[in-house]
């Protein structure tokens, strides 16, 4: 992999790791929730995305930012507050992460920003299958997470809610709309 002036590998080349391919279609975007999120799939074969709150059917979702229409009792006054105390649907991805974000951030002279982190797969792991992640470092990850938001874009696609702008230095993201 080639780095860039200040060390960060691949995103303005947009080599995706892990042979990822952000999804273009719905159907694509559903395939990908499966990969590379924690699901789990009931005796007659339908498959869930798991929250941290409750199991969503794949087949129901559009967007990530559907989810918080999927919470309708946590969304009271129009706010979003879980049992647990979240402020934001949560959902687990099938990854660890082996490198510290500071480091990184430190490595590719960041101050604010992560830009990169996950188009480098020395500083995180993708399982292929929710057996072999699911341990200690497994993790709930808000849906809002500022950080993660580039693992998003990457396996979501249009469909995060977010993408990576033409032109960019840093591809860096800008919220999408009509994403609902």
């Amino acid at each position: 992999m080639v780095r860039d002036k200040i060390g960060i590998k691949n995103r303005d080349k947009q080599i995706f790791p892990y042979g990822i391919t952000p999804p273009k279609t719905i159907e694509e975007f559903r395939e990908n929730l499966k990969k590379y999120y924690l699901c789990v799939e009931d005796s007659e074969g339908e498959v869930y995305l798991e929250l941290c709150e409750k199991m969503i059917p794949i087949d129901k979702i559009q967007s990530l930012y559907n989810l918080y229409n999927h919470c309708e009792k946590e969304m009271e006054g129009g706010y979003y507050k879980n049992e647990f105390g979240n402020t934001s649907p949560s959902l687990t991805p099938l990854i660890s992460i082996k490198k510290e974000l500071g480091d990184y951030m430190k490595e590719t002279n960041q101050s604010f920003s992560s830009y990169g982190f996950f188009f480098d797969e020395d500083n995180f792991t993708l399982y292929k299958d929710k057996e072999d992640m699911i341990t200690e470092d497994m993790k709930w990850w808000k849906i809002d997470n500022q950080w993660l938001r580039e693992f998003f874009m990457i396996t979501m696609g249009e469909f995060s809610g977010y993408v990576f702008r033409e032109g960019d230095t840093y591809n860096e993201s800008c919220f999408g709309k009509g994403m609902v």
